[in-house]
Parts: structure tokens; C-alpha cells; sequence
């Protein structure tokens, strides 16, 4: 299949929200492609280009190549995987947007899960998936640098890989929202230790997913600058949760911020109840096998809920705490 796609069709950098649609089978042209290296870099000012050559000669290709492998078998044994399409949508905030985290009275919203399970466990009916995403789409899987949870997931979802193509470095004020991905490999384990465990068995009938990537500033972005940045671009991302009739819908997250960039996990996940209640996103939360910080986070969420607190009262305890 020949597939030619113009410059026009690119996400650059925009004021304004922006969306396309990709057909499921340009997305496997494309993937083709960069399994045999013949895409050129699609920015200006980047060498970055959806081509998988430095990453299959990387120490983590045996999990991706049989995650990428994998999706190809999927693709060519079921061609009705390739109906339909992907939306890969650029949410923006405007300049001036959020000046409402000091006077909101919006009630901080009591978390509809809090546990040690991963955030892809949540059925994909109730809540998008959060992606604790690199500036660039994709972060550093495909230079083989790097084998975090948004390298993992844009492995298990390999549809995800084409934002690599589509869509420049996001700024401090975008988050890029992907509908319609499915997950095609199983995994378990984490960084080095991921091990491939074949195909979903409901392969042909899952619901696609929503995921949402947001970038945290990184462990040494410290101060209320840093702070309100993370909080603007989680609630960018949040805000943009929909459902396949337009309703909100929910937000399945974790301690996004806190491995490589190694931020406070408290913090992080109460700046995410801030940014889900102002949202109004109903927001399940998961530690990964960590139970201890689970039941610490459902009580601080009790106690924000139990006493009424709205998102202003909460948001100014914390900047307070910044000083």
C-alpha cells in the first residue's frame, strides 16, 4: 500500500486545539516503514523520525521487536484490526486560562480507586489511560536509551509509535490525546526485566482505549513556577478526557513524575486530584505494587473529602508548603 501524507498534515506548533485522523491502515504503512528505515524525519530543527533501526540494535530489542513482530502477525492474520481509525488530538491551554486555582470552588472529588495495581487495569470504558510522557512523543525508545512506562506502553500499543511521526516536542501548556489504540502484547516486569507474554485473548473484541500524555518539568524543577507548570499540564490533559458520546470521562493515572525524574509521589498525586476535580474527571490512582503509598493517598483523599475542601483550599496548602 503507498501512502503519501503531506506537511500540512503535521502537528506544529499551534495556539489552538488541533485533531487528525489516521486510518488503522495507514498507521500499519507507516509502522512498515519504520521497520525497514525508509521514513525521513518529518520537524523542522529534529533528526527524530519513526524509524526503528537504532532501537533493534539496542540491548531492549528482544521485548520490542516481538511486541512490533507481534502486531504485524495481528494485522496480517485479522485485517479487520485494520478498520476504522486513531485520532491523535493536540489539546492546547490559552495564555491567561488557568487563573482559577486560588478562588475555585470546585470540591476536591473522592477517588473511585486507589490501589497497588497498574494503570492499564482499569476497564478503558471508565477512565483514559495516562501516559507519563517524554517531551517528544515516544521518549527514548527509539534510540534505544530507554525502557520506561511510556516505552512500554507505546510497545504494547504499537499504534501509539505514529505521534512520533505526527507530532513535534510538546510546549508547557499542550498534551497530546490518542483515541482508538489497542493493546496488541502482554507484558510483565519492568525496564530491562520486561518480558513479552503474547496476545490479550480478547484481542477481537477489547475496546480501544484513550491515552493521555502529559510530560512532568523533571526532579529538579522545584519551586511554584515548576509547580503550577505540572498542574496546568496535568489539567490540559485531563480536561480533554472524552468518551465516544463526548461525555467525561475518567482519568487511570500514577505516580507520574516519580521514577526516572524521581519527584515527590505525594505531591504528584495530589496534584492530580487538583487537576481531575477541576476537570471533573473522576480519577482512579495506582502505585504498582506499592500498597503502603496506596492507603496513604486514599487517606489523604478522605480527608480532603471529608472536610468538604474545594480545589482553591487545597491548592493554596500546598503552594504554602512550597515556601
Amino acid at each position: 500500500m503507498e501512502v503519501e501524507i503531506s506537511g500540512s498534515e503535521l502537528f506544529r506548533h499551534t495556539h489552538a486545539r488541533k485533531s487528525l485522523l489516521v486510518p488503522r491502515k495507514i498507521v500499519a504503512c507507516l509502522l512498515a516503514n519504520a521497520f525497514f528505515g525508509t521514513l525521513s524525519p518529518q520537524h523542522p530543527n529534529s533528526n527524530r523520525t519513526l524509524n526503528f533501526a537504532t532501537f533493534l540494535k539496542s540491548d531492549q530489542h528482544a521485548f520490542g521487536l516481538s511486541c512490533i513482530i507481534n502486531y504485524f502477525i495481528c494485522v496480517y492474520s485479522y485485517p479487520n484490526l485494520l478498520e476504522g481509525h486513531i485520532t491523535i488530538q493536540l489539546n492546547v491551554l490559552e495564555e491567561n486560562s488557568t487563573q482559577f486555582w486560588s478562588t475555585s470552588t470546585t470540591l476536591i472529588r473522592p477517588l473511585l480507586g486507589c490501589d497497588s495495581d497498574k494503570i492499564e487495569h482499569t476497564p478503558p470504558h471508565l477512565a483514559a489511560i495516562v501516559n507519563f510522557a517524554n517531551p517528544y512523543p515516544g521518549g527514548l525508545l527509539l534510540s534505544g536509551a530507554g525502557l520506561l512506562q511510556e516505552e512500554i506502553l507505546y510497545l504494547i500499543r504499537p499504534e501509539l509509535l505514529v505521534t512520533i511521526f505526527f507530532c513535534d516536542k510538546m510546549r508547557d501548556n499542550e498534551a497530546i490525546i490518542v483515541n482508538g489504540t489497542r493493546l496488541f502484547s502482554l507484558h510483565e516486569g519492568y525496564r530491562w526485566d520486561t518480558q513479552f507474554l503474547g496476545k490479550p485473548q480478547d484481542l477481537l473484541t477489547q475496546s480501544s482505549s484513550q491515552v493521555i500524555s502529559i510530560d512532568a518539568a523533571g526532579m529538579r524543577a522545584e519551586g511554584l513556577k515548576f509547580y503550577l507548570r505540572d498542574l496546568n499540564k496535568a489539567y490540559c490533559g485531563f480536561s480533554g478526557a472524552l468518551d465516544e458520546n463526548n461525555a467525561p470521562l475518567g482519568i487511570s493515572t500514577g505516580n507520574w513524575g516519580c521514577g526516572a525524574f524521581g519527584m515527590n509521589k505525594e505531591i504528584k498525586a495530589i496534584q492530580q486530584m487538583l487537576a481531575s476535580s477541576q476537570a471533573g474527571r473522576s480519577l482512579y490512582y495506582h502505585t504498582f505494587g506499592d500498597e503502603k503509598l496506596a492507603e496513604h493517598l486514599q487517606q489523604i483523599n478522605n480527608s480532603f473529602v471529608d472536610k468538604k475542601m474545594t480545589v482553591s483550599q487545597v491548592y493554596l496548602q500546598q503552594i504554602e508548603g512550597l515556601k
